[in-house]
């Protein structure tokens, strides 16, 4: 490790030991929060995956890992914040908690890249997955790309790290070994963490286009995308971190006081991540508890409507006003409602907007002007 230049050192106050100024227990409380959103978040896509669709996929096991490599990324930080000061000024820290920092630090940068990596993986296959129906040629273009690009720089990026001194315990040893040696730290930290920014913001963006060119209601494009667009708030978590690790490395010599804010981010960041890949596994859950609030508003209003025109049956020769067969449109709501109930709405003759609901095996025409 590397302390800083003589002349530095010398404009650093006196060390207080005993009763220093912290940063707080902020990263305790978040790391509480977030932990255990995350799990709740791995558990319910779990619950989804084998009691609902009886089946599991490549993604679910990535995510997995990638929530064990979380909570040991979490559980460090905690580790350097409660016994190695990474909450107070660098001079307030004693030399004999060097050796335990820096090693603490290094379990800690493993388990991020680990992390990351995972939550990568499980988004590609769950891409892959989803694009297996549509056979979008350029899309599935993109998932090969960015998977390769992530298995190479990742693997690059994990080497970097693990061996970047030689020998590696060069990297926790204080007063350093002669003969050792160390590869820039700025290189790994901060250029490993701005790949994993962009690749966020990609892996976020990918999907979108894609889903505003299906075949389905402009609502439901619109919805599923600000439901994809909940990842965002990962890219702006990295972008914290990253201002604050290259604060660290290019703007202070205080470096544990400024590395907090960047521990912070990095614990949303990370879990972040990992409850934002399981949204789309879990929204049935979610989906279904809607739904029925819907169909049960929706049946007290018809209880207290009339209808004005009978427009047909239900069945396979029922037609609206325009002469186009319900039967297509029970389908397709049948299949995303999973009811008998459901609402079709369609421009009139005359411009007006119409709906048609059902209640049992009728079909009535409703003013949906209001």
């Amino acid at each position: 490790m590397k302390l800083p230049p003589p002349s530095v050192l010398v404009t650093w106050p006196a060390p207080n030991y005993e009763n220093p100024v912290t940063r707080g227990s902020s990263v305790t409380v978040l790391s509480a929060i977030f932990i255990s959103l995350s799990v709740i978040a791995v558990l319910l896509r779990l619950y989804v995956r084998i009691f609902i669709k009886k089946w599991v996929g490549l993604d679910d096991f990535f995510i997995v890992l990638a929530l064990i490599f979380s909570i040991g990324n979490t559980v460090v930080f905690e580790l350097g914040v409660q016994k190695f000061g990474w909450n107070r000024h660098i001079w307030d820290i004693p030399l004999n908690w060097i050796e335990g920092s820096y090693k603490t630090l290094y379990a800690e940068e493993i388990c991020f890249l680990l992390n990351s990596n995972f939550t990568i993986l499980s988004l590609l296959a769950f891409y892959h997955r989803f694009n297996r129906a549509a056979k979008i040629k350029w899309f599935s273009w993109c998932i090969y790309g960015t998977l390769a690009f992530t298995c190479v720089i990742w693997t690059a990026f994990f080497l970097l790290t693990v061996f970047r001194c030689s020998p590696i315990r060069a990297f926790w040893t204080y007063p350093p070994e002669e003969g050792s040696h160390c590869v820039n730290d700025a290189v790994i930290t901060f250029g490993g963490g701005t790949v994993k920014l962009i690749q966020d913001f990609w892996l976020t963006t990918l999907p979108i286009p894609l889903i505003l060119r299906l075949q389905m209601s402009r609502e439901r494009k619109y919805s599923i995308c600000c439901l994809l667009g909940v990842g965002y708030l990962v890219t702006i978590a990295g972008i914290v971190r990253t201002y604050y690790v290259w604060m660290i490395f290019w703007r202070t010599s205080d470096v544990t006081w400024y590395e907090y804010p960047a521990i912070m981010a990095s614990v949303v960041e990370n879990n972040l991540s990992v409850i934002c890949a399981c949204v789309p596994a879990i929204r049935p859950l979610f989906g279904d508890a809607f739904l029925g609030s819907v169909k049960e508003k929706l049946s007290r209003h018809l209880a207290r409507l009339s209808y004005p025109s009978k427009i047909g049956s239900s069945g396979r020769t029922g037609t609206v006003s325009n002469g186009e067969p319900v039967d297509r449109d029970r389908e397709r709501l049948d299949s995303s409602i999973g009811s008998s109930m459901f609402v079709i709405q369609r421009p009139s003759s005359s411009g007006e907007s119409l709906g048609y609901t059902t209640q049992g095996k009728e079909i009535y025409e409703l003013d949906m002007r209001r």
